[in-house]
């Protein structure tokens, strides 16, 4: 005869904060399998996995921000107070009372940086505990903001609070549909018709503060029409790295395989440096301007399109270096301009208070603006 665990299973459960009324915890069903002999040696109830079934947590009325920033100088009836006793019980309970547990068919309400309601939708989402750390995978999704059936998973150990953890998170999201993103006037100006993303994040933290986060893009598109004419990017691969630090950031993006109808892109890397003094640098290895004129058809700039139209340039521009490390209005750039075509050539240039430098060769135009 099979042998089980021995287990509870409740019904209606439903839990409220004395000093956060209006905060609701409620789960329609709850299952409690116990270690039998973890039981018996400790003479106190051991729990050996539980399952929260249709669980619904309402934390509109906490502001957990301002809660994650309060300071011990907070008077204990202010806003924040009822949020900090909430994070203190959920740390409680997430990372000291329970080994492990799963949550399905459950939703999270809550309100957004931006002060709107947000429902958090968890389909399945197993967390497992080894004293300090901890290990959470599932698949969750956003309510409303078409962001749906997100992967994610979490390696990390806490600082004494969820508030301040260290670790490895990672989210991933197939076919996520771009249009529902844009409002009605965007779409009528860019003529966007469909487009989708599929992506996967890599985040690391130290103390709570991004150390260092990488996004690999996967087979993704967007399609439009203007002037009667159909186009479509179609980005099969690419990544990107961010290098946070205290005085800025560094991105790198490699590894791009994209095409624009049917014009395949050059290899391409792009590295950009910024510091908090607004001093930036961008390096671009290589451009085609047959990839990137249908690209310009997204804007509604009817004299870009004009002029591209009667110009109708072509080629190759490579080591492009743009930078702005002295202030505003201190601005260079420069590159290199392979097998470059027009229809029309300009016949002059004019420029104030600045100096531009141009070196022909067989082929080839190096542009250089100062």
């Amino acid at each position: 005869m099979a042998k089980y665990p021995p287990s509870i299973s409740l019904q209606g459960v439903s839990v409220g904060l004395p000093d956060s009324p209006e905060t609701e915890f409620k789960v329609a069903n709850l299952e409690l399998e116990f270690d039998l002999i973890q039981t018996l040696l400790q003479q106190q109830p051991v729990l050996a996995d539980m399952v929260i079934n249709d669980m619904v947590l309402d934390v509109r009325s906490v502001d957990l921000l301002k809660a994650t920033e309060s300071t011990d100088s907070e008077q204990d009836k202010t806003p924040a107070k009822s949020g900090e006793q909430l994070i203190q019980r959920l740390d409680n309970l997430l990372l000291r009372q329970l080994d492990r547990f799963t949550v399905a068919n459950s939703s999270i309400h809550y309100t957004s940086i931006s002060g709107e309601a947000r429902q958090l939708e968890i389909e399945n989402l197993q967390w497992r505990n080894e004293q300090r750390r901890h290990l959470a995978q599932g698949v969750v999704s956003i309510a409303d903001v078409n962001l749906n059936a997100l992967e994610v998973r979490a390696d990390f150990v806490d600082n004494g609070s969820l508030t301040s953890v260290s670790g490895d998170f990672y989210v991933s999201v197939e076919q996520m549909s771009l249009t529902p993103w844009l409002s009605q006037e965007q779409i009528e100006q860019t003529g966007i018709e469909t487009g989708s993303v599929s992506s996967r994040a890599w985040l690391k933290l130290e103390d709570s503060k991004a150390k260092e986060a990488y996004l690999e893009v996967l087979p993704s598109e967007l399609s439009w029409s203007k002037a009667n004419a159909q186009h479509v990017l179609i980005v099969e691969s690419a990544v990107l790295h961010l290098l946070p630090s205290e005085s800025g950031w560094q991105l790198n993006v490699h590894q791009v395989n994209a095409r624009t109808d049917d014009i395949a892109w050059p290899e391409l890397d792009v590295a950009v440096d910024w510091n908090r003094d607004n001093q930036w640098q961008v390096n671009v290895s290589q451009l085609d301007v047959d990839a990137l004129k249908p690209l310009t058809t997204l804007s509604n700039n009817a004299t870009l399109n004009d002029w591209l139209t009667k110009l109708n340039p072509g080629g190759r521009i490579e080591d492009i270096r743009v930078s702005q490390l002295d202030g505003e209005g201190s601005l260079k750039y420069s590159a290199k301009l392979q097998q470059v075509s027009m229809s029309q050539w300009l016949c002059c240039l004019a420029f104030r208070r600045s100096l531009v430098r141009f070196a022909v060769i067989p082929s080839e135009l190096m542009l250089a603006y100062q």
